[in-house]
């Protein structure tokens, strides 16, 4: 959970702020390909502040390539 405040309006002195539940999709839960084949793992994330992502098998972080 993250936390998000803002200001009630223009000039204000008031702070609204609320707990906001991060929203995370995955489109296709179950990719399958050959052995020794690069596949692309898609997921997003809407949170607030920005959330850090990264995909893991058993316990090492796989590579990661910005496209």
């Amino acid at each position: 959970m993250s936390g998000v405040c803002m200001s009630a309006g223009r000039g204000s002195s008031r702070l609204l702020c609320s707990t906001v539940h991060p929203l995370i999709q995955v489109p296709n839960q179950l990719v399958g390909a050959p052995t020794n084949t690069d596949v692309t793992l898609h997921c997003h994330v809407e949170a607030s502040p920005k959330a850090i992502n990264y995909w893991t098998r058993e316990t090492a972080p796989l590579p990661y390539t910005k496209k």
